[in-house]
Formats: structure tokens, sequence, C-alpha cells
């Protein structure tokens, strides 16, 4: 395996501890029934283990970028392997990325079907967490990382190879993919032949950050104020929405983007 791996410059670590190719796991993960999603489990194709993987090792070039499911790349040492199947001294140094399996895959295809103000209701939850998982990296992981490190330049280095921050880093990037999709398919539900918001339109919030108690109700247009007019100096239209809480109306002036049928604060 060590031979094999010796002219590839996209490694992949899974769970179970085996090394591949990148381009091998993704072929086994296709193989499986899984498609092209790496977030998915699969069976090891030389242990049989039931894993996903979790670390990414690529050779720097001018096209790497950042997987958008892999943690922060990071410097790695890479050895040469001799004849022996040994390692010599270190070759170069790469880039490596924890890779951590989303837990919510499951949800996607059910927000594709809920109606709307089920996938607000999601939206808002979603959002609550990542402020929690966000918070829980601040002040739960860096103090103590921070503390083992005499630098914040050394602690910041390290903090890319702590296993608990990078638990919170992929919690927080699942729920982005989460809220890419609650915010993909509001759009896909709020756009079709009725039109463009207009007075009476009915509206669900959705994204509202003052004020976000009200995400996930629904309400309708009262006010449309155009760019640049009397009670709106952006450049963007604005709502007036009327909600129904509990028997009590509330008014909201909001900055809604174009899909119709939401309204959000920016």
């Amino acid at each position: 395996m060590v031979q094999q791996l010796a002219r590839r410059t996209d490694l992949a670590r899974l769970e179970c501890g085996c090394w591949f190719c990148h381009a091998c796991v993704m072929t086994a993960v296709f193989d499986q029934g899984g498609g092209d999603d790496l977030r998915t489990c699969f069976m090891c194709p030389k242990c049989s283990q039931l894993c996903v993987m979790v670390e990414r090792v690529q050779k720097p070039s001018g096209s790497l970028v950042d997987d958008p499911f892999g943690g922060p790349l990071r410097d790695v040492a890479v050895y040469q392997a001799d004849a022996q199947g040994g390692f010599t001294m270190a070759d170069s140094t790469w880039k490596a990325s924890y890779y951590s399996a989303t837990i919510k895959d499951h949800c996607l295809p059910m927000i594709a079907t809920e109606p709307p103000q089920t996938v607000a209701e999601i939206h808002k939850i979603e959002l609550r967490l990542a402020q929690m998982y966000r918070k829980a990296l601040a002040a739960q992981v860096w103090p103590k990382v921070r503390a083992a490190h005499e630098t914040v330049d050394s602690a910041l280095s390290a903090l890319k190879w702590d296993a608990e921050a990078e638990a919170f880093r992929a919690l927080i990037r699942q729920g982005d993919i989460l809220l890419d999709a609650c915010r993909q398919r509001l759009t896909q539900a709020n756009t079709g032949s009725e039109g463009p918001l207009s007075v009476g339109s009915k509206v669900w919030i959705f994204g509202l950050v003052n004020g976000p108690e009200y995400n996930g109700l629904s309400g309708r247009v009262t006010e449309v104020l155009p760019p640049k007019t009397l009670g709106n100096s952006t450049k963007k239209t604005r709502y007036g929405v009327t909600l129904s809480v509990g028997g009590v109306v509330s008014r909201r002036r909001s900055e809604c983007p174009p899909p119709r049928g939401s309204a959000a604060d920016r």
C-alpha cells in the first residue's frame, strides 16, 4: 500500500485507519451506492469495516482550495517510501484537513418536500444551534488550547489540530449545509407564477437577526417601500409585514431579497 500511494498527490485516511488515494475512495463510495457524497458511510475496500473518511492530505498546488466539508488546512510532513516499504526522511510539506461525515444528511431530502413554514422553523433552530456551537468553540475550547501555548500564533496553529475544536467546527459546517438547503427550499417555494411581492402577499419569516422569535411565522405584506424613498434610505426594496402572534398583531419592516413570499433582516 505504501508503494501504491507513493506517487499519489491526494490521499484519504479512513476511520478504520486505512489509507487510500482520494479518487479510489470516491470510486468505492460510488460503487456502494453513495453517489459522489463522501460524507456517507461505506465499506472499507481493504478491511471491510463500515467507516467514513476522516482526513484528506493533498500535495500543495495552485488549484488547491478548502473542501467545504473539511476542516481548516494545516501543514503536515510527508515521507518518501523506500524499497522495503519503510519511510525515509520527510520529503515535503503537504496540506491536510480533517473530514467529518455530516450527521444531518437525512434532513436534506425532508427539507426538499416540507412546506415553507416548517422549513423556516428548521432554519430558525439551526441558526440558534450555530450560535451555540460558535460560543462553545470560543468559550470552552479556545481557553484550554491558549493556556497550553506561549503565543497566540502557536495556539491558533494548535487549534487546527485539536479534536474537540474540530468536532465543533464539523457541527458548524453541517449546520451551514442545512441552512443553505433551507434557503434554497424557501427560494424555490417562494418563486413561481405568483409574481413579485405586493401588498397582501403571504410571506414566511426566516433569517431575522433582530427579533429572531418571529422566524418561522407567516404574515402578509402591508407596505412596499422602493429603494431611496420615504421610509427607506437603503438601496434595496423593503417591506412592511403584519404578523399575528397569539392574537396580538405585530408589524415588522424588513429588507426582503428577491424571492417571493419571504422576509428577512439583512
